[in-house]
């Protein structure tokens, strides 16, 4: 397994002067029938980890993306749900995002959803 403290963020690149936490994100989550693939994850830190949720939240819930984020992280989100639509929207979606909304990730700091 890689170490998350030596992967730069792939939102928003290396944090300096302090590192933040890095945690593995799922795009399609895996209680949504996603794997535990390198294609179905991204390293980011636990600022992109919150904002990811959030916009990716009202997505899987047939919602509008809300306003926010940056481009890569709405590109991450939009990615996320096509691949999701395309499976045939498997699994529970609740379990993943729908249940907390923005600032409260489930898992943080360590490997989640």
């Amino acid at each position: 397994m890689t170490d998350p403290s030596k992967q730069p963020c792939e939102v928003h690149g290396y944090h300096w002067p302090k590192p933040l936490v890095i945690v593995k994100h799922h795009l399609v989550p895996l209680s949504c029938g996603g794997w535990s693939t390198r294609d179905n994850y991204v390293w980011v830190c636990d600022t992109g980890h919150r904002s990811l949720h959030y916009l990716i939240g009202p997505l899987f819930n047939d919602d509008p993306m809300p306003a926010g984020g940056t481009r890569r992280e709405r590109a991450l989100a939009i990615d996320a749900h096509k691949r999701w639509v395309a499976m045939g929207k498997p699994g529970n979606p609740h379990g993943a995002y729908g249940v907390h909304g923005p600032g409260a990730v489930p898992g943080e700091g360590v490997e989640a959803s």
